[in-house]
């Protein structure tokens, strides 16, 4: 008798634990319902740009059992800003190069194929925004920066990155970015040759579209 009742307490307190688990993923999902919402209706506005880095968040720390909350949220980044047609353009440059560059760092650390797929995503939406702006400086420093990474370090994750972004250039976008490249010095000899491969790949798919 006497281990029954630490059995049922600590059982007890399991469900509660699990209770307050399963509301608060409902609420989490409630909210990026919400979210999704806001972004079909207002894609214009400058607002905007406040929710990109946590959806990133959401998708990037997201445990297994919080499986359909990063699903939810890489859906709504792909539907919501990797097809959007209009982009906000009374936005602060920096806050919007503030976060296209912490988005091209996480890129560099990252080893997710999935999650470098959609911050790459971003990091297009963001690069829109500003070319609309005429403020494309920062943009040629964050992907040069992003293609010395992946043409000089040998354990760099930025290969679907790099692809992603130069498939997804868009007109002055992608006339920007590929101007840029020229800047760029090909890997050395001491890089592997499949990195010296890859970065030929890169430019040529660049400079063909």
């Amino acid at each position: 008798m006497s281990n029954f009742f630490p059995f049922y307490a600590n059982n007890s307190l399991m469900v509660v634990a699990d209770d307050a688990q399963r509301e608060a993923t409902h609420f989490k999902n409630r909210v990026l319902d919400l979210v999704d919402t806001y972004l079909k209706k207002q894609p214009a506005s400058p607002f905007v740009l406040r929710l990109i880095t946590p959806l990133v968040d959401i998708v990037a720390g997201s445990s297994q059992d919080e499986r359909q909350l990063s699903d939810k949220a890489r859906g709504i980044i792909r539907s919501r800003f990797g097809k959007v047609k209009d982009v906000p353009t009374d936005v602060d440059i920096e806050q919007v190069t503030l976060i296209a560059t912490n988005l091209h760092s996480q890129a560099r650390k990252s080893h997710s194929s999935e999650l470098l797929s959609i911050l790459s995503l971003c990091g297009i939406y963001l690069s829109r925004i500003l070319v609309q702006v005429k403020a494309e400086k920062p943009l040629l420093e964050s992907y040069r920066e992003s293609l010395v990474d992946f043409t000089t370090r040998k354990n760099s994750s930025l290969n679907t990155f790099s692809k992603t972004s130069s498939n997804g250039s868009q007109s002055r976008h992608g006339v920007c970015v590929k101007t840029s490249l020229i800047n760029v010095e090909s890997p050395s000899m001491g890089t592997a040759k499949a990195k010296s491969y890859n970065y030929s790949n890169f430019l040529s798919v660049c400079f063909l579209q």
